[in-house]
Formats: structure tokens, C-alpha cells, sequence
């Protein structure tokens, strides 16, 4: 977390190829690394989508069953926000 965390203070402060401050948003579907950003002050989380929500028009043009295309398991992809260090007073 900290490696992110470094990163993405770097882009929120424009230390990028850009010269400009720019937000980070980062989606995964693994559930530790969901779990940690969700403990991490520095990030919210902003989105939750099921996997299969999207394969349903799959599914009507294969006819295949949506656990034979995922391998019999969905998984949530989770988007998260960074937010910086948080304020002290």
C-alpha cells in the first residue's frame, strides 16, 4: 500500500509526466486488495459492479451459461478513489 499510496500522492501534487495535478481512480476485483484500500484513510471507495451484470447480452447471442464463461464464480470489480493524506489538526 504504501508503493500506491507514494505513487498516487505523486500524481495528485502533478509530480507526472504532465506537469498536473490529476486524481487517481483505481478499480481491481481482488478482495484483500479491496479490503485494504477500503481500511486505507487515504482512499473511498466509489463504484461496485458484479462481473456478470455485463455478460448477460454474452449470454443471449452464445446461448452458453454465464458460469460456463466465468469459469463458475463472479467477482465485484471495485473502483476507489485516492484522496491524499488525510488532514491534521
Amino acid at each position: 500500500m504504501r508503493f500506491l499510496n507514494a505513487i498516487c500522492e505523486r500524481w495528485r501534487l502533478g509530480l507526472n509526466r504532465y506537469g498536473k495535478p490529476m486524481p487517481t481512480l483505481f478499480h481491481t476485483s481482488h478482495p484483500g486488495l479491496a479490503d485494504a484500500l477500503r481500511r486505507d484513510p487515504h482512499w473511498t471507495q466509489v463504484s461496485a459492479k458484479l462481473n456478470g451484470e455485463i455478460s448477460t447480452l454474452a449470454k443471449r447471442k452464445s446461448g452458453r451459461s454465464l458460469s460456463a464463461q466465468h469459469g463458475g464464480h463472479f467477482r465485484a470489480v471495485q473502483g476507489f478513489r485516492y484522496l491524499g493524506a488525510p488532514c491534521e489538526s
